[in-house]
């Protein structure tokens, strides 16, 4: 993940209008109960509720009696499920709440370690989010299992993804389709994807001082001429050219479309 800007509200609205962004935003209600209105759906919130917003989504917050909330925008975020829009709910030790305290404490330094720190917490924030969602689904331990080997496999070359969906003891063709209509995509799409997410990880954090190629073993590709391929068909850039705009990010895609009243909230 590339966590652009992190920030919280500081004052109690109540009522944020109808604005988009240009990057993912993650919104965690703080303090304050309304309804959320995100491209005409309208659905009630509360305190530890999250907002998974892609971007481009027009959405807007109203209260009654004031609301204050926190905020992540992070340029490469993926659906949490299969939809893009989402609300869950924060577990009772407000571990997302706490992943973007952290996050606040190192947003906005110049540092590349803090950068790359901002990246490792929106790896996180994602793979939290991704739990509960799953954990508020009818559960399949298969799916759960060939999830945490994916996980647990990004690094190695040697996994075979095609003997581990086998050994589920699904059919090939039904376990592509019940992965799919769960997650969105795909297992080998989806991991591919995993993979390259946690590249990025090491390009953000070690890209100067680590080569392509020993990023590419990290991430489990053998080949690094097909590691940059993929790399490039699924981000648009090469590995070298995301290492060097790692601090090229846009602050108007934050602002885009937002209240001039309300922007000095992102400033």
């Amino acid at each position: 993940m590339d966590v652009v800007y992190v920030g919280r509200s500081g004052n109690v609205f109540k009522t944020f209008p109808a604005h988009r962004h240009g990057y993912w935003e993650i919104i965690l209600n703080i303090q304050g109960k309304g309804t959320m209105t995100v491209e005409g759906q309208r659905c009630g919130f509360e305190p530890g509720d999250i907002a998974v917003i892609p971007p481009g989504i027009g959405h807007q917050k109203d209260s009654g009696d004031g609301f204050s909330d926190m905020c992540m925008f992070i340029r490469d975020f993926r659906p949490v499920g299969k939809e893009g829009f989402r609300i869950l709910q924060d577990d009772s030790d407000g571990t997302v709440r706490h992943l973007m305290e952290m996050a606040g404490k190192f947003s906005g330094g110049d540092s590349i370690y803090e950068h790359a720190i901002l990246n490792v917490i929106g790896d996180l924030l994602y793979q939290v989010l991704v739990l509960f969602y799953i954990n508020n689904q009818q559960k399949d331990l298969r799916l759960e299992g060939l999830m945490e080997l994916m996980q647990n496999n990004l690094d190695n070359a040697q996994f075979d993804l095609s003997a581990a969906i086998e050994a589920s003891g699904y059919c090939k063709g039904y376990f592509r389709k019940i992965f799919k209509d769960f997650y969105g995509e795909p297992p080998v799409e989806y991991f591919q994807k995993m993979r390259i997410n946690y590249a990025k990880s090491l390009l953000s954090q070690y890209g100067h001082s680590r080569s392509v190629k020993d990023v590419a073993n990290s991430s489990g590709f053998k080949d690094p001429l097909y590691f940059s391929r993929v790399f490039k068909k699924l981000e648009g850039i090469s590995p070298r050219e995301y290492v060097a705009q790692q601090r090229l990010h846009d602050s108007g895609l934050i602002v885009m479309d937002t209240p001039e009243e309300f922007r000095k909230t992102f400033e």
